[in-house]
């Protein structure tokens, strides 16, 4: 049961894959519309935003496809990624990722690590004193933080997950791989896939091509040039 007003029977709740920031609860007489909104302190509250009354559940079905999804666009080099960002499933990984795009903190930030049929890994610290080894650090005072592991979440073909150096080391880095590692599986925190660009001979399959020396480090120019974030949940804050 769910009180506010009066108290009523839930009979279903759906989470929109369109719009990671919103439950749909369906009464047989009310329709709530209730966003989670991220705060500053990382953390998410429910927000009871306003009641329909709908004699329907078709109201929310509409809903459920005006919501416009969170997506990022990662610009390299050698083409436009598309992403969609897991706000809910992870949700402080999301909001690093996400508050980084907004301080231009992927902005010219090579591609320092590429190994075909696995990965290719930026997102480095801009202020890396090596750019061979650049350091990952993120909007957390700690600069490293808790890794989010989700079952459901998986590495698959244009997976996007965080880069790490064990449990909890979180930071800046992350990484997009150019086929399935289950090897990774429960170790790396998913947070995203490609929704664009994953396609044979896509964007992804171009980067994978790039010419790399032995230890994986692009030897032409291999950047992320800018991160474009649309539909941001942070943008209200």
């Amino acid at each position: 049961m769910i009180k506010g007003d009066g108290a009523f029977a839930v009979s279903e709740v759906i989470v929109p894959r369109s719009d990671d920031r919103c439950f749909i609860i369906v009464s047989n007489s009310q329709t709530l519309i209730v966003h989670l909104q991220l705060k500053p302190s990382h953390c998410y509250y429910l927000l009871l935003s306003h009641v329909r009354h709908s004699k329907s559940p078709i109201h929310h079905l509409l809903l459920e496809l005006l919501l416009t999804p969170t997506l990022s666009q990662l610009h390299t080099t050698h083409g436009d990624l598309k992403l969609e960002l897991f706000c809910t499933s992870v949700p402080k990984t999301t909001y690093n990722f996400l508050a980084l795009c907004a301080n231009s903190s992927y902005t010219h930030t090579p591609i320092h690590r590429l190994i075909p049929q696995f990965m290719f890994q930026t997102g480095g610290a801009p202020s890396s004193p090596n750019p061979a080894k650049p350091l990952s650090r993120s909007i957390y005072p700690s600069e490293l933080f808790e890794d989010e592991i989700r079952p459901n979440l998986r590495h698959g073909r244009g997976t996007v997950s965080m880069a790490n150096k064990g449990p909890g080391t979180n930071g800046s880095q992350f990484f997009v791989t150019f086929a399935p590692a289950p090897h990774l599986d429960g170790k790396n925190t998913v947070f995203g896939r490609v929704i664009e660009g994953a396609e044979e001979g896509g964007v992804l399959d171009v980067i994978e091509r790039v010419e790399c020396d032995r230890k994986g480090r692009p030897v032409e120019a291999c950047w992320v040039e800018k991160v474009t974030v649309h539909a941001n949940p942070l943008a209200d804050e």
